[in-house]
């Protein structure tokens, strides 16, 4: 079998483990904010770090992660990704310590200096990630960690170490210390029908961050219980290197705590979008392309039909015009 084909193999078998642990009723969820410092071998360099982590027990002694890791900024290169890890997992000291080795796949996006000076490029591509976590838990749901990461990257690219400290919060209650190896089962799916109205902002993924106000409307319909799809309408604004908008087809998974208020969710899709602005295209291409769309999500219901949401975009394509899009909505559920 060939190394590539081997790779894939290895993501779908991965990303089947993880569709289970979102869809089990009987897991715990953690979440949890790192900082720390990034060190590349290949350049001799260290930069900041940080990471925001969701974690998912799959029985005592094994859990899953979804991650989003911001490496800093060395020479030539910004970049973060997403990752997502299996857990084995060890709890002693009357389950207050838990002592874990994972690993996983990461999904990472680069911003390097282009070819001609004062260019740039986006650099995309799978790597692999190993990491050692050490949690201690503190009591009323509050958990302080220790994490140790080591990426593996194609040439392209720079292999990394990561040192993080960060604090976490269990989103279900323990019914004893340490982590919670079953919670409540999810009677209600995480959402019905909402529709939601959003503004933020649009930052392109080049070195010099250009920005401008962004809108969206969006139409979300629950499929089940732990599954949404959702259409939405984009407008990226004008920072600048693009004037872009379109059409967003994405599923979710997600959970819903806290007697249902809180929902946190991810999202992935293609995105169909028309680029008006005239240095848009790098390599000929016409102004409507085909983007991928990846976003976290977290929504709030302080109303019977009210919530607000905030959504951070990850828009990928395949001519250097990569955004985040950061978007903050009012919704109207029925």
């Amino acid at each position: 079998m060939s190394r590539s084909r081997a790779f894939s193999r290895a993501i779908s078998i991965l990303g089947g483990l993880v569709f289970l642990g979102i869809a089990s009723p009987g897991a715990a969820q953690e979440f949890t904010l790192f900082g720390g410092k990034s060190t590349s071998f290949d350049l001799s360099e260290s930069t900041y770090a940080w990471k925001i982590e969701y974690r998912q027990g799959l029985g005592e002694h094994f859990e899953f992660s979804y991650s989003w890791l911001n490496e800093g900024h060395i020479s030539g290169h910004h970049r973060d990704g997403h990752s997502v890890s299996l857990w084995a997992r060890e709890n002693i000291l009357d389950r207050r310590l838990s002592l874990a080795l994972g690993a996983g796949v990461y999904r990472f996006y680069d911003t390097q200096e282009g070819l001609a000076e004062g260019t740039y490029e986006n650099v995309h591509g799978w790597g692999g990630i190993a990491s050692f976590d050490a949690a201690y838990y503190m009591g009323k749901r509050w958990v302080s960690r220790l994490q140790v990461n080591r990426t593996w990257t194609p040439s392209t690219t720079v292999d990394t170490w990561n040192f993080l400290l960060g604090v976490g919060y269990q989103l279900t209650a323990p019914d004893v210390p340490g982590p919670r190896p079953e919670a409540l089962r999810q009677e209600e799916p995480t959402t019905r029908n909402e529709i939601t109205a959003y503004v933020g902002q649009t930052v392109v993924n080049s070195f010099n961050s250009q920005n401008s106000i962004a809108a969206a409307l969006e139409y979300r319909r629950g499929l089940s219980r732990y599954f949404d799809l959702s259409l939405s309408f984009l407008y990226e604004g004008n920072p600048d290197l693009i004037r872009r908008g379109g059409f967003i087809l994405q599923g979710w998974f997600g959970r819903a705590f806290f007697d249902g208020r809180m929902a946190l969710g991810i999202g992935i899709g293609p995105y169909l979008a028309v680029d008006t602005q005239n240095n848009a295209t790098a390599s000929g291409q016409g102004s409507g392309t085909i983007a991928g769309m990846i976003t976290p999500s977290v929504s709030y219901r302080f109303a019977r039909h009210w919530d607000g949401r905030f959504s951070w975009n990850r828009t990928f394509t395949t001519y250097n015009k990569d955004t985040d899009v950061f978007l903050f909505g009012l919704g109207y559920r029925f």
